[in-house]
């Protein structure tokens, strides 16, 4: 696996549950988190460098990001198995990571992770900023 390890999908599932699901493809947990991580990287492309972060030999992890990406793999393997149903927890944690996702991209949750930089080398995200004035406020 690339980004996850099998301790991080074991918090969100049993392992017995995890193995019937896979039982017929022994590569299906690395393809499935690929595809996974390749729906984060749709997100996450604008703000974050996703070559240092998804490295394969050492990727920068931060806990929220594999909590949200291993809740959306541990959804696409079980719901593998038609032979067994799954509660609607897991569809879910599914929604909710995707969720996260957008709130990643649009900058209401931040990560711990190397940001994007342009072409002089410095973050290529600007500040933005309000003004919360109200001229008719009165105490």
């Amino acid at each position: 696996m690339i980004y996850l390890t099998n301790a991080d999908l074991l918090l969100y599932s049993f392992e017995r549950f995890i193995t019937e699901s896979t039982a017929d493809d022994a590569d299906i947990i690395n393809r499935t988190e690929k595809s996974i991580i390749g729906v984060a990287k749709t997100y996450l492309k604008e703000r974050y460098d996703l070559v240092d972060t998804f490295n394969e030999d050492e990727p920068v992890r931060d806990e929220f990001l594999v909590m949200v990406l291993a809740k959306m793999v541990v959804h696409q393997i079980l719901s593998r198995n038609s032979a067994r149903k799954y509660d609607a927890d897991k569809k879910n944690d599914y929604d909710w990571g995707i969720k996260q996702l957008e709130k990643i991209q649009t900058g209401r949750t931040i990560l711990e992770l190397p940001p994007k930089l342009d072409d002089t080398g410095s973050a290529s995200l600007t500040l933005g900023w309000g003004n919360n004035t109200n001229i008719d406020f009165y105490i």
